[in-house]
């Protein structure tokens, strides 16, 4: 039951009503100049009017919240330590010189009703009480918000739409461009010619594994010196290939991110996803995400099973320092064993380190398609997806037959294990089949270098289709300690 509100003249015991003033600007700027209303000076001047008339005291000067929108949560604004304050008994109202500054979201200013209704104290917005103690005033209240949150949302919308057109007419880069660029009075930017050989070496170093400390060293020996989360920054945005990269809903309100095109690219492609692969922590690789995983193009040299994708968790602690660092080793191994997949047990396992395998694979078909006009027949690979989808069916169907026919008193928890990981291939493999349907007749407009090289994990399936096309017979693994380039047969 909420405590009754007192809007009578003082706080009892003779002590007048604390209030807190609290203004909030969206977006900071010249406001004044613009002839919006809605100055910090302008709205003061209202909420000390409102407190006056309710027999209220400020207990300071107005608390300005800079650059926040109606809609922010409160315990990211100003107005949910005020609620704070007035349920700790240091405050008796809360006072804003407008009502749509109160709030712009129906959850969070039903929120803030709520707890201060709950104290029995005072919220007031633009002269006006807001409560929920009867279901009037809930209609009341409730409705306003809605009516904020719906300029909100449309002037949002608009916002974008606008940036959108932008970006496809003028070429604008809705943010700061970064280093390299030079921005032109409409917005749009050019290359720096004086700055771009600089920053294309520095791309080029982070590509090929040097650190962000090498490579801030490297930049400020050249005059540009950054910090480094300008540096991250930079390596992260999408402009250095000539993109802005917007997320912009579609007509049924589903975010899409687009590409727009805006200038020429200052670092080739393949640059730009190796250092996206460096500098995105995202966790290791799951299995099903490795290069060669789930082909069936891969095989043992023993069995002749296929190669599945594993790894191997490591941890080493330094006998002399103490120190402790771990890692993940991935490798392909022979699937073979147990029966479990391939044709049965192995006499001699093939194992072989993952990166080393695709590294070599990468480089044999980019040297097979060298001089050629290649391109990724998704079509034919959306075909043989579906394949593979449907042989997992199978395997998934004939694994729940033969638990089924289990002895009931036998233990069937590697039997259920295996059958869960079973379902998580189908699955993967079913969501594989149906993204390349939706591509199928397409074909990629990437050179196949560019493509093969690429760690964009979009190419993932067209660069599994160029290697497929260039040795279609696929490789064989040879078991055994010696180098890599040495055990692979097929290449």
């Amino acid at each position: 039951m909420s405590a009754a509100i007192d809007i009578g003249n003082g706080a009892g015991n003779g002590r007048p009503l604390r209030s807190i003033l609290i203004g909030r600007v969206s977006e900071e700027g010249d406001r004044a100049k613009r002839g919006r209303l809605a100055t910090y000076e302008e709205q003061e001047k209202r909420a000390l009017l409102t407190s006056g008339r309710y027999g209220a005291v400020p207990i300071g000067p107005m608390w300005r919240e800079e650059n926040v929108s109606g809609g922010t949560p409160l315990d990211q604004r100003m107005l949910g330590e005020a609620i704070s304050m007035c349920e700790n008994g240091e405050a008796d109202a809360i006072i804003f010189g407008r009502r749509d500054r109160a709030d712009r979201s129906i959850a969070e200013g039903s929120e803030a009703i709520r707890r201060m209704d709950a104290i029995g104290k005072l919220l007031l917005a633009g002269d006006e009480i807001l409560t929920h103690a009867t279901a009037a005033d809930w209609d009341r209240t409730t409705d306003a918000s809605k009516r904020q949150e719906s300029f909100r949302r449309h002037a949002k919308e608009d916002s974008i739409n606008g940036v959108v057109t932008r970006i496809e007419e003028d070429g604008v880069v809705p943010y700061r461009p970064g280093p390299g660029f030079i921005r032109n009075d409409n917005g749009s930017v050019r290359i720096d010619d004086q700055l771009a050989p600089i920053i294309r070496e520095a791309w080029e170093r982070r590509a090929a594994g040097e650190t962000l400390r090498a490579a801030r060293e490297f930049l400020a020996a050249n005059g540009l010196p950054m910090s480094e989360g300008s540096l991250r920054k930079m390596f992260a945005s999408p402009l250095y290939v000539g993109e802005v990269h917007k997320q912009v809903p579609d007509e049924r309100g589903r975010k899409r991110v687009r590409k727009f095109t805006v200038v020429d690219a200052m670092v080739e492609r393949h640059i730009w996803d190796a250092v996206q692969a460096a500098v995105v922590p995202s966790g290791r690789i799951a299995k099903s995400d490795r290069l060669l995983a789930r082909l069936d193009w891969a095989h043992c040299g023993s069995c002749g099973a296929r190669m599945v994708a594993g790894g191997q968790t490591w941890r080493y602690e330094s006998r002399k320092t103490g120190e402790i660092s771990s890692g993940r080793f991935p490798f392909y191994k022979c699937g073979g064993e147990n029966g479990r997949r391939g044709t049965g047990t192995c006499p001699e396992r093939a194992t072989i380190a993952a990166e080393k395998l695709e590294d070599l694979v990468v480089e044999a078909a980019v040297a097979h398609y060298a001089g050629m006009k290649a391109s990724a027949d998704l079509g034919a690979q959306a075909r043989a997806a579906a394949d593979v989808a449907e042989a997992a069916r199978r395997q998934v169907k004939a694994a729940k037959k033969r638990l089924a026919r289990l002895d009931p008193d036998e233990d069937d928890a590697d039997a259920q294990e295996i059958i869960a990981e079973l379902i998580g291939e189908q699955q993967a493999a079913e969501a594989e089949a149906v993204r390349l349907a939706k591509l199928s007749g397409r074909k990629s407009k990437r050179p196949a270098e560019e493509v093969l090289r690429s760690t964009d994990p979009e190419l993932r399936a067209e660069r599994r289709i160029l290697i497929r096309e260039a040795f279609p017979a696929g490789i064989t693994i040879l078991p055994g300690r010696a180098p890599v380039a040495e055990r692979v047969v097929g290449l």
